[in-house]
C-alpha cells in the first residue's frame, strides 16, 4: 500500500515537469506533447487510486465550496459543449491548445488527486519546490536561447520562449513561479533553500522581463503592487516586511512614473520590454486589434449569452462577427482562435454562466485567503498577489496548460490548508468501485484518441511537411493520405484535412495532370467531409473554393460550385473582404463580371482603406473597359499608397490585363516605368519589344531592344539575333 501512494506522490510531482515536456517531431510540438505527458499522468494517477481504492476501502477527502465551484465549472463547460456551434471541437479540443472539456476533466481530476494526496504543508513545500526546480531548468534553457548557446530552439527571435514554445505562455508561468519562490522564502527556515529560492525567484523575474510580455508584465508589477499594500495595511504590528514593503512600494511606483515620463529617451527606445510597454496606446496596431476582437466578441456574445459558443469555439464567433478594421494589408492577422482575453474568451466560449463560475472560483480562493489562520498574512498576501498578477495578466493573454496546471496546484492547496474544514470518508462499495472502472474505461478510451492514434497521425502529418518543403510532392501526397486514412478523429482530423488541402493546392500542379487530377479529387473530397461534419467554420469553405480555383482546368464545373456555396460563406462570415475576393473571383472566371464587380465593390465597402479591395475593382474595370472605374480606382489605390504605381509588385499586376485588353498606352507607360526602375531586368526590355513587334511597330521593338546593347558580347550577339526576328516578322 506504502508503493502505491508513493508511486501516486511520485507522478504527481513529476506532471509539474509538463513544461518541459515537448519533442521536435510533432505538428505541434510544445502543446502536443505536454497535452500528451499530462493525460497519461493523471490516467495512471487514476489507476493506481483504483487498486489503492480497492485495498484501502475507504479514502479521506477535503471537499470544500472551492472543490464544488471547480465541478460545477467543469459541468458548465460540458453544457457550453452541448448547446454550443460545434460540439466535437468544444469536447475533444483541437490539436493546436488541447483546450476542450476532456482537458479539463483532466485537470480536475488532476485537481482532485492533489487534494487526496498532500495534506499538509510539508508536502506542499515539496511540491513548490519541485514547481521552482522545473521552473529554473526552463530558464535556463530560456537564456540558452537568449545568448545562441548550444542547441536550445528558438521560436520567437529576441523574444525568450524556452520550451513553451511562446513568450505569452513563458511569461505567465515564470509570474507564478516568482510568487511561489516568494512563499517559499518566507515559509522555510532552510539556509540551502532560501538561496535556491532567492535565485529562482530573481531568475524567474529577469527572464519574465526579457519574455517582452505585456501582459505579464504588467500583471507582475500589479501582483507586487498589491503585494506591497497588502503587506502594508494587513499586518498590524510594525516589521520588517511592513518597512520594507514601504520602500518597494515607493520604489515600483517612482520607476514606473519615470519609464512613461522618459519613454522617448534612448534607454526605454532600446529596451525590448519597456519600450513595447510604453508604446501601449489606442493608436498601437496590436492594441487595437484586442479592441476590436474584444467589441466583435461582445457582439458574438450576444448571439449566445448563457452557455456560449462552446470551448474552442471563439474562431467561428469571431468570423461572423469579423472586426473590417483588423485588415490592414495582405500581411494582417486575421485569424483569432482565441480572445487573448480571459474575460472575452469565457464570455464567448462558455456565456454569462462560464465568466460566472470561472469567478465565483476565484472569488472563494481570495475569501478563504483573506479568511485564513492556518498561515502567516504576510504568506497569505502572497498568494492574493500571485492570484491577483495571474488574473490580471490574463486580461491580456490566455492560458495554456503550463499555467493551468499550476492554478490547479494553487487551488488545491488553498483547498487543503488554507480552508479549515473537516475531511470527509469515502467508503468503498463495489457500485462506487463499478462506477469508477467505468470512468476510468472512458478515459483509457480518451487517451487512445488522443494519444495513441493522434500521436501516428501527428508524424504523418509533420513528415508530409517536411516532404513538402523539399519538394517531393508525391512522397509527401502518401504521407498525408496516411494520416487521413480511416481517421475519425475529433481532434486530429479537420487540422489534417485544412493542410492537405493546402498542400495541395500549392503543389498539385508541379505535376502532370495525370498525378494532379486524384490529388484534388481527393482533397475537395475531404474538405466537403469537413463541410458536412463542421458547418460552420468559414475557413473549410475557403478552402474549398480555393481548391475549385486551382482545379478547375480538369471539371470547369467546379466554379459554379464555388458560387453554389457564396451564400453559405457570406453567412458565415459578412464582415470579410475575403469572402467576396472568393466570390468575385469565381464570377471573373466565368466571366459574369457584372456580378464579380458586385462582390469586389462589396469587399471595398468593408475595407475602404486597403489596397487589395480597390485592386480586384480595378481589373474588372480593365477588364469591362470601363476607362471611367479604372482611373477611379487607381487613385483609390494611390490615395492609399502613393507610391504604389512606382513599385515593381504595382506595376506587374496590372500589365498582363492592359496587353489582353488593349490599353497600349498604359501597357508601354508603364513598362517603360519597369525598365527605368530596373534597368538590369532583360525580361522588361524584350517584353515591350516583343509588344512593339506584335504591334508592327518595327522601328520602336529596334530601338527598345538596343538599349540592351554595350552588356556583354553574349547579350548583343542576342540583341542582333532579336532584331532580325522582328524584321522577319516572327513576332
Amino acid at each position: 500500500m506504502q508503493i502505491l501512494k508513493k508511486s501516486i506522490q511520485f507522478l504527481l510531482y513529476l506532471s509539474l515537469a509538463t513544461p518541459l515536456v515537448f519533442y521536435h517531431y510533432f505538428f505541434y510540438p510544445f502543446i502536443t506533447t505536454k497535452a500528451l505527458f499530462f493525460r497519461i499522468i493523471v490516467l495512471l494517477v487514476l489507476l493506481l487510486f483504483l487498486v489503492l481504492f480497492f485495498i484501502k476501502k475507504k479514502i479521506s477527502f477535503k471537499v470544500s465550496p472551492l472543490w464544488w465551484a471547480f465541478l460545477i465549472l467543469i459541468f458548465v463547460y460540458f453544457l457550453s459543449a452541448i448547446f454550443g456551434i460545434a460540439f466535437q471541437h468544444s469536447f475533444w479540443g483541437n490539436m493546436e491548445r488541447a483546450a476542450g472539456v476532456v482537458f479539463f476533466i483532466f485537470l480536475f481530476l488532476y485537481f482532485s488527486a492533489l487534494i487526496l494526496v498532500f495534506k499538509n504543508k510539508e508536502d506542499w513545500q515539496w511540491l513548490f519546490r519541485v514547481s521552482l526546480i522545473v521552473n529554473l531548468a526552463v530558464i535556463i534553457y530560456g537564456l540558452m536561447q537568449h545568448f545562441g548557446i548550444a542547441t536550445a530552439i528558438s521560436t520567437t527571435g529576441v523574444r525568450i520562449s524556452s520550451t513553451l514554445g511562446n513568450p505569452a505562455y513563458l511569461g505567465s508561468y515564470l509570474l507564478i513561479n516568482f510568487f511561489l519562490a516568494l512563499y517559499l522564502f518566507f515559509s522555510d527556515k532552510n539556509i540551502f533553500w532560501k538561496i535556491f529560492y532567492i535565485v529562482s525567484g530573481v531568475l524567474a523575474a529577469v527572464v519574465l522581463f526579457l519574455t517582452q510580455t505585456r501582459g505579464a508584465v504588467i500583471g507582475f508589477i500589479v501582483g507586487l503592487l498589491l503585494l506591497m499594500i497588502l503587506n502594508i495595511f494587513r499586518i498590524k504590528e510594525k516589521s520588517v516586511i511592513k518597512k520594507i514593503s514601504s520602500g518597494f512600494l515607493i520604489i515600483i511606483i517612482l520607476f514606473s512614473v519615470l519609464v512613461f515620463i522618459f519613454k522617448n529617451s534612448n534607454f526605454i527606445q532600446n529596451n525590448g520590454t519597456l519600450e513595447r510597454i510604453t508604446s501601449i496606446s489606442f493608436t498601437d496596431y496590436t492594441t487595437k486589434t484586442r479592441l476590436v476582437a474584444w467589441r466583435a466578441s461582445l457582439q458574438a456574445w450576444q448571439e449566445k449569452p448563457i452557455f456560449g459558443w462552446g470551448l474552442e469555439n471563439y474562431s467561428y464567433a469571431f468570423s461572423k462577427y469579423f472586426p473590417a478594421e483588423i485588415y490592414v494589408d495582405s500581411g494582417s492577422r486575421i485569424w483569432f482562435d482565441n480572445a487573448h482575453s480571459v474575460f472575452f474568451e469565457h464570455l464567448v466560449s462558455t456565456g454569462l454562466l462560464g465568466v460566472l463560475m470561472y469567478f465565483i472560483l476565484f472569488f472563494l480562493a481570495f475569501y478563504y485567503l483573506f479568511k485564513n489562520k492556518n498561515i502567516t498574512k504576510s504568506q497569505s498576501n502572497i498568494f492574493i498577489a500571485l492570484l491577483t498578477g495571474y488574473i490580471f495578466a490574463n486580461l491580456f493573454v490566455f492560458d495554456t496548460i503550463n499555467t493551468y496546471v499550476l492554478i490547479a496546484l494553487i487551488l488545491a492547496f488553498i483547498n487543503n490548508i488554507i480552508i479549515n474544514k473537516q475531511e470527509k470518508e469515502i467508503n468503498f462499495s463495489y457500485f462506487k468501485f463499478i462506477i469508477l472502472i467505468l470512468f476510468f474505461i472512458f478515459l483509457v478510451f480518451i487517451n487512445y484518441k488522443l494519444d495513441i492514434e493522434a500521436i501516428q497521425q501527428n508524424k504523418y502529418l509533420l513528415a508530409a511537411g517536411a516532404y513538402s518543403r523539399e519538394d517531393d510532392v508525391a512522397t509527401a501526397n502518401a504521407l498525408y493520405i496516411k494520416a487521413l486514412e480511416n481517421n475519425n478523429n475529433p481532434h486530429t482530423i479537420f487540422e489534417i484535412r485544412r493542410e492537405y488541402a493546402i498542400f495541395v493546392r500549392n503543389n498539385a500542379n508541379k505535376l502532370s495532370n495525370y498525378e494532379a487530377g486524384p490529388m484534388f479529387d481527393k482533397a475537395i473530397e475531404e474538405m466537403q467531409k469537413s463541410i458536412a461534419q463542421d458547418p460552420f467554420e468559414i475557413r473549410h469553405y475557403y478552402n474549398l473554393s480555393q481548391l475549385y480555383f486551382t482545379s478547375y482546368k480538369f471539371d470547369s464545373s467546379r466554379i459554379d460550385k464555388v458560387i453554389e456555396i457564396k451564400d453559405k460563406m457570406i453567412e458565415l462570415a459578412p464582415n470579410r473582404a475575403h469572402t467576396y475576393f472568393q466570390i468575385g473571383e469565381a464570377y471573373v472566371i466565368k466571366q459574369d463580371y457584372a456580378n464579380a464587380l458586385t462582390n469586389f465593390q462589396k469587399a471595398t465597402e468593408i475595407n475602404p482603406n486597403i489596397v487589395d479591395t480597390h485592386i480586384n475593382v480595378m481589373a474588372v474595370a480593365i477588364l469591362t473597359n470601363n476607362l471611367e472605374l479604372e482611373k477611379q480606382e487607381r487613385q483609390a489605390i494611390i490615395s492609399i499608397k502613393p507610391d504604389y504605381f512606382e513599385q515593381e509588385q504595382g506595376l506587374l499586376k496590372f500589365i498582363s490585363l492592359y496587353k489582353k485588353m488593349d490599353y497600349k498606352d498604359q501597357f508601354v507607360n508603364d513598362m517603360e516605368k519597369l525598365i527605368k526602375l530596373y534597368p538590369d531586368k532583360i525580361e522588361y526590355y524584350s517584353t515591350l519589344a516583343i509588344f512593339y513587334a506584335e504591334k508592327a511597330e518595327n522601328k520602336k521593338s529596334e530601338e527598345t531592344i538596343k538599349l540592351l546593347l554595350g552588356r556583354s558580347p553574349e547579350l548583343d550577339k542576342q540583341v542582333e539575333s532579336f532584331i532580325q526576328k522582328i524584321y522577319a516578322g516572327e513576332f
